[in-house]
């Protein structure tokens, strides 16, 4: 079973106090649903790239994907510049009742 993300690379520009020169990592599901962020902030940082997770908040359909707002809206602006795109991700089954997920 094939499912479909949104992955945003934001970088801080040297106007951000805050951030300078970190980059951030953000992975979102449907309806912008935050399944991984990497980042220094521990109330942001999450890891939820599980098969359960994946299966239910990932896209079906890669043009469903394209539309996302995370996708067609990456922040650039005088503190971030970003840049998003697509990753497949496909859930599958050992025979033994264990699922995995694997980046296509």
């Amino acid at each position: 079973m094939k499912r479909y993300l949104v992955k945003t690379i934001s970088t801080a520009t040297a106007n951000n106090q805050s951030y300078g020169g970190e980059t951030h990592v953000y992975i979102h599901g449907k309806d912008g649903y935050l399944l991984k962020a990497e980042t220094r902030d521990p109330f942001v940082a999450r890891d939820l790239i599980t098969p359960y997770f994946v299966r239910e908040h990932g896209y079906k359909r890669e043009c469903d994907a394209r539309r996302a707002y995370s996708y067609t809206h990456p922040e650039n602006t005088e503190y971030w510049n970003s840049t998003a795109e697509i990753i497949a991700v496909e859930i599958w089954n050992d025979g033994k009742g264990g699922q995995y997920i694997k980046y296509v």
